[in-house]
């Protein structure tokens, strides 16, 4: 029940709507009540001697203003409780996606995307009615009920107690049912947790579906995701189906008990016609809170383990967050790792005693084999992970110290893994800058993608579809080279950005980059000689430590393992020119 604390703050914060959108719902039962007793007065009047049509026409005036305030009150109650359920399912929701904006890597490595889907969806929704329509049928049912009950004991207190006898059948019904609806309803969101996961993975991942020619396999494992989600809705149903039927039957023995006791006590003179239909019209009214009851225990069952599974993830707390002492202020780049080690959730290291410092607007490369933690260095740099105390400094301040916002502010990083948003070209290297045109077209060309827009549909109108999918990853990645530099942050870093790019496009990247971030901290993560000799130095990675350092000429009369790379691509060039030449000779002959 600790879930329900998450309702707790939006109830006070909308309290006046609530009590507003209540008094109307009094109302609208109020006048609800008073239109049986008004026909009953109504009926009497005729089945007396001397029925009087004046007084006919003032019961028919008060019905029908009364329905007409029912009418009225009905909006006034719909607007101010549901539109309350709208407002707190919107707050939820800008909640959960400020919370898990703030939420660490750890979280989204172990999380499906379809999973929180779900949560963002039937969860927020299922919470919502809970909030809105459970509430106003719960409080509408009982109020209804008490003054239904209160009106048919006026009436007839003998015959209201020989309809009381069925009752508690519906109370036990539901008193047994409830918990299981509560369970079976947690395994349907599973369900369709699953299903949103494996219909994400299946799309995003469709160009290596077909490629594999895996259509029917994937449509098999979606159909049996889809048969489980289906077989959990079958389960809930033979719950909830069960309340319905009870409540009718229950409803339908009150009926030919009135029918029997009322019909035969109006025969004895003891009831009027009146009575008995007012009588009737209440067990009607009667009718709607025993029906409610089951709709409502079906909407807070469902309700609640929404909420329940939504307050597990509010409970997740950033494994990343400031420090009470952190501060903010202008990075100057000098960054220096002071004997650093590190893992993943306490497992073997993958960084190991890591000693570096770089000078302000010194550009360093990384090289090293697959797996010898590269991305891992530079991901710490952002406390994208969160280096051991003491051991990372930014401008001799421990960056645990550094607020997060000032930090990664001041660090532009393009990732191994490029990502363009499903906008326009403008917009993804403008991205979280105010830039005009005329600095776009420049960036465009820094990074080499001018020309590629220019052949574009709508140059830089042109929308890249989701993930920029209609790129190539060399024109993403040069994207995204320019929305690093559109920053103008005193550090850049560049993950592997440069791997999709032939090597005479590299070179004109990175001739670029060295004039425009002259006195900017640059950290050039490559697999190529060609790239890295361009750095002030390099830094080879191995097994996550660094086993040489030095510029490009020491590295080569090092004879280690950077140089093994150079004379390795140094003769794969060769060959490369020769088979060009050899091409060249053939087309001349």
């Amino acid at each position: 029940m600790k879930s329900f604390a998450l309702l707790h703050t939006y109830f006070r914060q909308y309290r006046w709507h609530l009590i507003l959108g209540f008094i109307a719902l009094i109302l609208v039962d109020a006048f609800q009540i008073g239109i049986p007793w008004l026909v009953k007065k109504a009926i009497d009047n005729l089945m007396s001697e001397l029925p009087d049509l004046s007084v006919i026409l003032k019961y028919g005036s008060f019905i029908l203003f009364l329905s007409i305030g029912i009418g009225m009150t009905r909006f006034v109650w719909r607007y101010y409780i549901i539109g309350i359920s709208r407002k707190i399912e919107e707050d939820l929701r800008n909640r959960f996606y400020k919370h898990l904006q703030s939420l660490s890597f750890h979280y989204f490595d172990r999380t499906p995307v379809g999973d929180l889907m779900a949560h963002a969806t039937n969860d927020l929704e299922a919470v919502r009615m809970m909030c809105g329509m459970a509430l106003v049928a719960s409080a509408d049912a009982a109020l209804l009920m008490i003054a239904s009950l209160i009106m048919m004991l006026s009436i007839s207190t003998v015959l209201t107690l020989y309809v009381l006898i069925p009752l508690p059948i519906v109370t036990v019904t539901i008193l047994k049912l409830g918990p299981r609806m509560h369970h079976r309803f947690r395994a349907v969101q599973e369900g369709f947790s699953d299903i949103s996961q494996k219909a994400q993975e299946t799309f995003a991942g469709i160009r290596v579906i077909k490629s594999f020619v895996q259509e029917s396999a994937e449509k098999d494992n979606f159909k049996r995701l889809n048969e489980n989600y289906v077989d959990q809705n079958m389960k809930l149903v033979r719950v909830w189906g069960l309340l319905h039927p009870i409540i009718w039957t229950v409803s339908g023995t009150c009926s030919v008990i009135i029918l029997l006791i009322g019909g035969f006590r109006v025969i004895q003179g003891s009831m009027t016609i009146g009575d008995f239909v007012a009588f009737n019209s209440y067990l009607g009214i009667l009718v709607w809170p025993m029906i409610a009851v089951g709709w409502v225990v079906n909407l807070y069952q469902r309700g609640r383990a929404s909420l329940d599974r939504l307050y597990r993830i509010f409970q997740i707390s950033p494994d990343i967050v400031d420090l009470p002492d952190a501060e903010g202020g202008k990075i100057k780049g000098e960054i220096e790792f002071a004997g650093l080690s590190f893992a993943y959730n306490g497992d073997e290291p993958v960084l190991k005693d890591i000693h570096l410092h770089i000078e302000p607007g010194e550009w360093v490369a990384i090289m090293g084999p697959t797996g010898s933690a590269k991305s891992t260095l530079i991901q710490l740099i952002s406390r994208l992970y969160d280096p051991p105390e003491n051991k990372l400094f930014i401008d001799g301040r421990d960056i645990r110290n550094w607020k997060l916002e000032s930090l990664r502010s001041q660090i532009a990083y393009v990732p191994q893994q490029t990502f363009l948003f499903s906008d326009t070209v403008e917009n993804n290297i403008r991205f979280g800058n105010d830039l005009p045109r005329n600095s776009i077209l420049e960036l465009s060309k820094l990074s080499q993608i001018y020309k590629d827009i220019k052949q574009f549909p709508h140059q830089f109108e042109t929308l890249v579809g989701e993930r920029g999918v209609s790129l190539s990853g060399g024109q993403k990645q040069r994207v995204a080279i320019a929305r690093a530099v559109a920053a103008q942050t005193p550090v850049v870093i560049f993950d592997d950005s440069l791997s999709a790019v032939d090597t005479e496009t590299e070179e004109a990247i990175i001739k670029g980059l060295r004039k425009r971030l002259d006195n900017t901290t640059v950290i050039l993560v490559t697999h190529r000689i060609s790239a890295a000799q361009q750095a002030d130095r390099i830094i080879f990675l191995e097994d996550g430590r660094i086993i040489e350092e030095g510029t490009h000429e020491e590295l080569v009369r090092f004879k280690g393992r950077y140089f093994e790379i150079h004379e390795h691509q140094r003769l794969l060039d060769e060959i490369d020119q020769s088979d060009t030449d050899f091409s060249e000779t053939q087309e001349d002959g």
